[in-house]
């Protein structure tokens, strides 16, 4: 299996009441051949505080097997406050438009459009031989030069890696990486069942470098 959980709970934090974070579970055709369309959202959930998310971990992991599906996390906080202000007009605009059915995914499309961190994270997207530390580990170290200590954690994905990094310089980066793809709110994944694990890199996080 893909288990990122305690990785992931590592890296949060609960500044405020309104900070939160987003989870979703995910069911994909990829896995599922018989599903009709090319993924299906099972549940999402918003997670307010530490104690919140060891709640949900059992339910997350029960659901994941179940459906054959992935929990897929965003490690950029959301602030209540700040979606609230932005689905308020988003209801707006549908009503407007007459668009009913778009009611009931709003919230949710919203939260996934409102990022508030003030420490915010990108993902950095490795997939397969990309994923191998011949590969990696000099990019870490770019990234290093690029920023202090910018890279915070390296998560092992179904296919490769993602590294979660704080912002640097994209254009730097890019004259040396052109073809690693660089994403400013994406999500990460917490949980795979096994059954659908295809590839899982072996990498330690030592805190200044991966071995």
């Amino acid at each position: 299996m893909i288990n990122n959980i305690q990785t992931i709970r590592d890296l949060l934090k609960f500044p405020s009441e309104n900070s939160f974070y987003f989870l979703e579970i995910i069911k994909r055709r990829k896995e599922n051949p018989e599903m009709e369309r090319g993924q299906k959202l099972i549940k999402d959930f918003y997670v307010y505080s530490f104690e919140e998310y060891d709640e949900l971990v059992p339910k997350v992991v029960a659901l994941c097997e179940e459906h054959n599906a992935r929990a897929y996390f965003r490690l950029n906080l959301r602030n209540a406050k700040a979606v609230a202000l932005r689905y308020n007009v988003a209801v707006g605009t549908a009503l407007l438009n007459e668009s009913y059915k778009a009611l009931p995914k709003l919230y949710a499309s919203t939260v996934g459009g409102t990022q508030s961190d003030p420490d915010k994270t990108w993902v950095i997207d490795l997939d397969n031989e990309e994923a191998l530390p011949e590969f990696y580990t000099p990019m870490l170290n770019f990234i290093g030069s690029l920023r202090e200590n910018a890279v915070v954690a390296l998560i092992p994905t179904l296919n490769g890696l993602h590294i979660i990094a704080r912002p640097f310089n994209r254009m730097e980066f890019a004259k040396i990486y052109p073809n690693v793809d660089i994403h400013k709110d994406n999500p990460t994944i917490m949980y795979a069942p096994a059954q659908i694990v295809t590839l899982v890199p072996t990498a330690v996080w030592s805190g200044d470098f991966y071995d």
